[in-house]
């Protein structure tokens, strides 16, 4: 689809802006002011999240044989969604590959749209038993680096006797760290629930987790503990249960976080971070960022590289440059966010199409610039609903 029609201008309002990139500094701005961090002198790429105003720069991973990740659970790993049917694995695989992780998603099924190693081990509607009973042969199988296990949500919602539920899961944690001693397990908590009754249970359920995983640490056992359901709502919520594109992404950073906390050359305790409180917007770097907005309005500028750009709640404005790599947004909001064109580009000039021409999800947008190269990939977008109402070019 080729745009021609005229869209609004804007001045990007970035008020007071300071720099960043040295590491281990803290920013504090005035929330009656708009406040901006500009990472773009930094020699590495950089991780920001303004909900929880951590800044955290790149240790760069040194694996070059492939690290193998299992992701193990019922339909939330296996991909429920038709419009998001690589469900959050294909979100985690795009941030562990974008920051230089080699990985190989393994498993027995394969499920997901678009250009991600779509192996897994999930199976809809499985129970913590379920899963033990095929978890020897998936092991002996693929014998992984990582087993991530989500499981618990399908006991709740077939009732199934809930109270041995905490058990069966230590069970299956000592089931895989007894067979596999050098697979790192991440445990994670299970998503929200739209029922309140079973959303009492999900609470209960997911509040003895860390205390389980706490005690096979204690044994000396390789596993950590994932909260996935605090990043989470029930507006990132498609039905009852299953996670919405956005609550995916929420699963998969969780993961990512984890999975990189765990796994960098240096002491997890040493790698440089930023403090950040009433910061606005943000300038990334010139390497490969992972940007995330907070609950206000944000201005997100990927800059040079192939960023990851999460505006979050607010009316968002992701920056796009004329030429500057592929900024991948994962929850643009029609009729809220904003997609700014810069350095001259305009709206007549970009180009519209879907995603699976270029071997992404073909439920996605990829947007090209006057050359047709690619400037963003819009996540969970169809490229026919977007209008010049959905963009504006800087003044």
């Amino acid at each position: 689809m080729n745009p021609s029609s005229h869209t609004q201008e804007t001045t990007l309002n970035l008020g007071n802006t300071v720099n960043g990139g040295s590491g281990n500094q803290n920013f504090d701005g005035n929330p009656s002011e708009i406040e901006t961090v500009d990472y773009s002198q930094s020699t590495t790429g950089i991780d920001i999240n303004l909900d929880t105003g951590i800044t955290t720069y790149d240790v760069a991973p040194e694996n070059e044989t492939p690290l193998t990740i299992m992701p193990v659970g019922d339909s939330i790993t296996e991909g429920y969604l038709e419009s998001d049917t690589g469900g959050y694995r294909d979100d985690l695989h795009g941030l562990l590959t974008n920051k230089g992780y080699n990985v190989d998603f393994v498993g027995n099924r394969s499920r997901g749209d678009g250009n991600f190693d779509n192996d897994h081990a999930g199976v809809s509607g499985e129970r913590i038993d379920q899963v033990s009973d095929r978890m020897d042969g998936l092991l002996d199988t693929y014998q992984p680096d990582i087993v991530l296990l989500m499981i618990g949500t399908n006991d709740i919602l077939q009732n199934n006797n809930l109270e041995d539920a905490p058990n069966r899961l230590s069970n299956l944690i000592d089931q895989i760290t007894n067979q596999s001693p050098d697979t790192q397990v991440f445990v994670s908590s299970i998503p929200p629930d739209k029922n309140p009754e079973r959303q009492e249970l999900v609470d209960q359920y997911n509040a003895l987790i860390p205390d389980i995983v706490e005690s096979k640490r204690a044994e000396g056992k390789n596993v950590v503990f994932v909260d996935t359901h605090s990043s989470m709502n029930t507006g990132d919520l498609e039905d009852d249960v299953h996670p919405t594109p956005t609550g995916n992404n929420k699963i998969a950073r969780s993961w990512y976080e984890a999975i990189r906390d765990s796994n960098t050359n240096d002491n997890p305790d040493n790698i440089p971070e930023d403090t950040l409180n009433n910061i606005d917007n943000v300038i990334g770097t010139s390497y490969n960022d992972v940007l995330t907005g907070s609950s206000s309005d944000n201005i997100l500028v990927g800059g040079i590289g192939n960023d990851m750009l999460t505006g979050g709640a607010g009316m968002d404005q992701f920056v796009l440059e004329s030429v500057d790599g592929v900024d991948t947004i994962t929850d643009f909001q029609l009729g809220e966010d904003l997609l700014v064109l810069t350095d001259g580009l305009t709206y007549a000039e970009i180009t519209i199409t879907s995603a699976g021409d270029f071997g992404y999800n073909p439920k996605d947008t990829v947007i090209l610039n006057q050359n047709q190269e690619q400037l963003a990939v819009l996540i969970g977008i169809q490229p026919d609903i977007l209008t010049s109402d959905n963009f504006t070019t800087t003044i």
